[in-house]
């Protein structure tokens, strides 16, 4: 599971909103894990597809609204950043539709595997170069990323 913690917050409360509903969209994927529930999670499950569309919906939104707040800042590095949302998308939408076709649950875990760390590393690493951008520098000492398996 992924846990919001001020370590992610860049101090745009549009774009950190966003960030935190993605990472909600990523745990509420995690119930529908057969590594991670055995005992409860033996077939596919309908709400599966609707996660997955919601996922892959919320994310376009957000690489849209992140990019253009780059645009406006006048960000030197916005077709750097705009290529990692592409080679994303391209990804997962990709792996998504596979999934929704196939039913396969083993292949749903690694995309949710995939989806959590890809989230945590993008927002951790490429998403720092907002922070200067926003004009707020949230308090870096808080606590760090709780992430389980």
């Amino acid at each position: 599971m992924i846990r919001w913690s001020e370590r992610f917050a860049l101090g745009d409360v549009q774009l950190d909103s966003q960030h935190k509903t993605l990472f909600a969209l990523i745990s509420q994927l995690e119930d529908h894990i057969p590594s991670i529930h055995p005992l409860q999670v033996r077939h596919w499950h309908a709400g599966t597809s609707i996660i997955l569309k919601n996922l892959m919906d919320y994310a376009d939104y957000h690489f849209r609204a992140e990019e253009e707040f780059l645009e406006s800042k006048g960000f030197h590095k916005l077709n750097e950043h705009r290529s990692c949302h592409v080679q994303y998308t391209q990804y997962v939408n990709k792996t998504i539709h596979e999934i929704c076709r196939s039913h396969d649950l083993n292949q749903l875990d690694m995309l949710y595997r995939y989806l959590k760390s890809w989230w945590i590393n993008h927002v951790l690493s490429e998403d720092q170069h907002i922070k200067p951008l926003t004009g707020n520098h949230p308090n870096d000492n808080e606590s760090g990323v709780s992430a389980t398996p």
